[in-house]
């Protein structure tokens, strides 16, 4: 890692661990190994992939929604790189990868550094560490965890329906795939062991251990 790379994680670790969402400086990092391990595979430009993937949850410290951290991840990025002097060009490429790690279902991703970035977030997700910052916290009540479960298996088959696959890239389907079809069998598992103890007695489902 060059001196401004490690500079930058160094800032982002600070801007974690001063916030409610310290949790996700360990994603962080998790993420980062599978972003190197994945791009230097499918030759993505490091000097971009890197500083986004270290900035692709930093909005997380101001708006932890699904799908507002995002866009406020790319505005404190952009703060961010400003202030270690990346030129406007790099900045704009980088936004645009942070931009990446979530998208629509079925939006296409243009280049490589996108396509590795919502790779090696998705890579660890699924993971074991991954599963349970997914989940978050134990819940509440049932109704709660099978939420979330259904909205992870939800967006699963959302990209494997618009494109076949979880995955953009050919070495993250190699190396994600049994650890995918692992977790979705464990949650659809849970999801069984939830609904034996609905309330409804009527249509007695078979006991799952």
């Amino acid at each position: 890692m060059n001196d401004n790379l490690a500079n930058l994680s160094s800032v982002v670790e600070t801007i974690f661990s001063n916030s409610t969402q310290k949790k996700y400086w360990g994603h962080t990092l998790r993420v980062l190994k599978f972003a190197k391990s994945i791009g230097l595979k499918e030759g993505a430009s490091m000097n971009i992939l890197l500083p986004a993937t270290l900035l692709h949850d930093i909005g997380n410290t101001v708006d932890a929604s699904f799908s507002g951290h995002v866009k406020k991840s790319q505005l404190l990025g952009k703060y961010i790189l400003q202030g270690f002097g990346y030129d406007e060009h790099s900045i704009t490429s980088i936004l645009k990868v942070i931009g990446s790690h979530h998208p629509d279902p079925g939006l296409p991703l243009e280049t490589i550094e996108e396509k590795v970035l919502f790779d090696a977030d998705n890579m660890e997700i699924i993971g074991v560490f991954g599963s349970l910052r997914w989940i978050g916290s134990l819940p509440q009540t049932m109704t709660e965890l099978n939420s979330s479960m259904d909205l992870f298996i939800g967006i699963v088959d959302k990209c494997v329906a618009a494109r076949g696959s979880l995955f953009y890239t050919e070495s993250a389907k190699k190396l994600g795939g049994e650890a995918l079809r692992s977790t979705l069998d464990y949650y659809k598992k849970m999801k069984q062991y939830i609904l034996q103890f609905d309330d409804n007695d009527e249509n007695p489902r078979p006991m799952v251990f």
